[in-house]
């Protein structure tokens, strides 16, 4: 299953669940073909090959691959003294600017950007300073050697977004939507057909996107199931529909007055 989800500074949020058989290049450039934008994703390669898109990077990815490499530490090291801790604690300093970002400057993603650039980035060159004195040195196939190289094949892509205040730090929100559909899938224990997972798909799409937009997932869909019923399925009705539209009655949603 393919997720896509828009961005922060995207007026119109919506989740899209797309099923596949496989992970092939050709799903993700068949699917965003006309699409001209960023992409933020976990450094997979398929998205960075596809023409007239900008690749961002995921911090979160990074992160975690140092968390596993102080995890498998041989017994009796002083974690807080390795190098491996003091990449960690400058990713952690780049997302609590972002936290800080977000709370002082909210929507001005231009302030953000140039804040970014002012304290980010000087604790962004410190990082790879660090990577680049340590990958040579490292054990090849071991946890930091995987850190490593993922942080050096993915640089151009973290490092973009020091120059876009509308792009997050990481995909975390995309993932949280994934992990919605595995949870499930762990309910209703796979689907026995492709039209079965595409329909899946679709259903997963509607909720998502309605839970995005601040609605109350079973109002939504029993709303637009009785406004489709008997009407003929024009691209008017459609708009008015949809889970951003401003005509959605306001018992729909979590917090507002009816």
């Amino acid at each position: 299953m393919w997720v896509y989800k828009t961005g922060r500074s995207e007026e119109k949020k919506m989740v899209l669940y797309q099923f596949e058989n496989d992970r092939k290049y050709d799903r993700a450039s068949d699917y965003l073909e006309g699409f001209n934008g960023v992409i933020q994703s976990d450094g997979y390669q398929a998205y960075a090959n596809i023409k007239d898109i900008k690749n961002m990077g995921c911090f979160a990815h990074i992160r975690r691959k140092l968390v596993e490499v102080m995890d498998v530490a041989p017994k009796g090291t002083v974690i807080k003294e390795t190098q491996t801790y003091k990449m960690y604690q400058l990713i952690n300093k780049l997302f609590y600017l972002e936290k800080v970002y977000d709370k002082k400057y909210k929507k001005d993603y231009d302030r953000i950007t140039r804040e970014r650039k002012t304290k980010s980035l000087p604790v962004l060159e410190e990082f790879y300073e660090i990577v680049k004195t340590v990958a040579p040195h490292t054990p090849k196939k071991s946890h930091l050697d995987t850190a490593m190289t993922y942080a050096i094949n993915n640089e151009k892509y973290l490092r973009y977004y020091i120059e876009d205040g509308r792009v997050e730090i990481s995909n975390n929100s995309a993932e949280r939507c994934c992990k919605s559909f595995v949870i499930g899938r762990k309910n209703f224990l796979f689907s026995n057909s492709i039209n079965g997972a595409k329909a899946s798909g679709a259903a997963y799409s509607i909720i998502e996107s309605a839970k995005i937009n601040g609605l109350k997932p079973y109002e939504y869909i029993e709303y637009i199931l009785t406004r489709m019923t008997g009407n003929k399925l024009t691209a008017d009705l459609l708009k008015k529909i949809m889970p951003w539209s401003e005509e959605l009655p306001k018992n729909l949603y979590k917090n507002k007055k009816a």
